[in-house]
């Protein structure tokens, strides 16, 4: 499938966050940090670059990661998202992952 930046969109989400069920979900933790507050400030910095670019993204990280992933992946279909990414940074045990 070929890519047009400036017709195609690109939805970038951040893993973790809110759940189905609208609890919070951090994802993998260790000490104080959390997956899900890790990938936040990533993923803003990826958006505003891309988009600086010229690239169509849509992205949770616009509201803080308000979203879970059956709303924020019904939103890429609704608005004919071409492909979508969703940023983990699992950590290797002991932890659980994420």
């Amino acid at each position: 499938m070929k890519w047009n930046k400036d017709k195609d969109i690109l939805a970038v989400f951040v893993g973790h966050g809110k759940s189905l069920n609208g609890t919070w979900d951090p994802g993998t933790t260790y000490g104080g940090y959390t997956e899900a507050g890790l990938m936040l400030p990533i993923v803003k910095v990826a958006v505003k670059m891309l988009r600086k670019s010229g690239v169509r993204v849509i992205t949770d990280a616009d509201e803080d990661n308000n979203r879970n992933m059956t709303a924020s992946i019904s939103w890429a279909n609704r608005v004919g998202a071409k492909r979508v990414i969703d940023v983990h940074c699992d950590y290797p045990s002991p932890t659980a992952s994420g």
